[in-house]
């Protein structure tokens, strides 16, 4: 599979983490622990019942651990109860430990506002001549850093009739976090499995993804008269398709929006500008809605710029190498209205310039 898992590298442990197993290789590793599966040469995945005699997985992520003067070697790690943050735990945020994901009815809800879902599995569909098709949800460490990003991984497996075990990929993650505005974005995912025709020895099956991704302005509660900014919501597709394991693979060009009642090209264009000229000088909107009615009306030529669109048409959007190459030109020419031709058209908006 290409672009699979690769393993972070550690240098240390500090007083939060420990060794919980070790090897000097990763197939040294794999053959001493004996997993079900393994996905890329990082995570492993263990299938077995818990208490209650329910199916559960348990996984867990390996590092390539080299601290000075001494071999390199594959370790899994365990975190110390009631350990202070280090740098060296800092180094496995955003990454997994051990998880332990139960077999659920549905994906459960966050227990607090601000958080995702944590480990879980479910069943996303059976077939009477294939088999059982499984979604895991693997929460990441929290990363680093001010935004709180969270995420939690989604892996997909394939039960056969015959009782054997089939990673088919990884698909596209669900999380959450701020940007150094503040403004929360979060990214949500719908997921559907197809059962197509497929040659042997392939698995006739699709997953298809909707990925989408909502920035939304925080209140400002020194100002109780300011209105926030109506929500930022773009839409992307992949698909996870044989042959597995799958590289999960982008279905759409460019993001897309899709339209709420009472929207026009006008609108959407409007509300585009106004995300992308925040905190910049008046001129900075009127320079961006015009870039975006132009843009939009390139990308989208049998939509009409001022009628309402049908609820739930596609408008499809700038990507972002063309927004950042927008905002790029306006920085180096920021009294420049009205916006030159030359960067109205997709493709002609120059990159940002190389230094040093």
């Amino acid at each position: 599979m290409d672009n699979a898992p690769a393993p972070a590298e550690l240098t240390g442990l500090g007083g939060s983490l420990a060794i919980a197993a070790e090897a000097p290789s990763w197939p040294a590793l794999v053959e001493k622990l004996h997993p079900t599966l393994t996905v890329g040469n990082c995570d492993l995945i263990w299938v077995g019942k818990d208490e209650r005699g329910q199916l559960q997985f348990t996984l867990d992520e390996a590092y390539l651990y080299h601290p000075p003067g001494q071999p390199q070697r594959w370790v899994l790690l365990n975190v110390l109860p009631d350990a202070p943050y280090d740098n060296f735990y800092g180094d496995v945020m955003g990454h997994n430990l051990r998880g332990v994901a139960k077999l659920m009815p549905k994906v459960p809800e966050p227990e607090y506002d601000g958080e995702i879902c944590g480990d879980y599995a479910i069943v996303k569909t059976s077939h009477p001549a294939f088999g059982t098709v499984y979604e895991i949800g693997w929460e990441k460490l929290m990363a680093n850093g001010s935004g709180h990003d969270a995420e939690n991984r989604k892996l997909y497996i394939l039960q056969d009739r015959r009782g054997q075990w089939c990673f088919l990929g990884e698909g596209v993650s669900a999380g959450q976090g701020r940007n150094g505005a503040g403004e929360q974005d979060s990214n949500d995912v719908e997921s559907k499995v197809v059962w197509i025709a497929a040659q042997p020895p392939n698995f006739p099956v699709e997953i298809q993804f909707t990925e989408k991704d909502t920035c939304e302005e925080p209140d400002r509660e020194e100002d109780e008269s300011y209105q926030p900014k109506p929500d930022f919501v773009t839409y992307d597709d992949y698909v996870l398709v044989a042959p597995f394991p799958a590289q999960l693979r982008r279905t759409t060009s460019r993001p897309y929006a899709l339209a709420a009642p009472g929207d026009t090209l006008e609108k959407i264009a409007r509300l585009n500008a106004a995300w992308e000229a925040d905190e910049l000088k008046p001129s900075a909107e009127v320079y961006f809605e015009q870039i975006w009615r132009e843009g939009l009306t390139r990308l989208n030529p049998s939509l009409p710029l001022t009628a309402a669109l049908a609820p739930g048409t596609k408008v499809q959007l700038l990507n972002f190498d063309e927004r950042t190459a927008a905002v790029i030109n306006y920085d180096e020419n920021i009294d420049l209205l009205p916006v030159p031709r030359q960067f109205l058209g997709l493709g002609a908006i120059p990159a940002k310039p190389k230094t040093g």
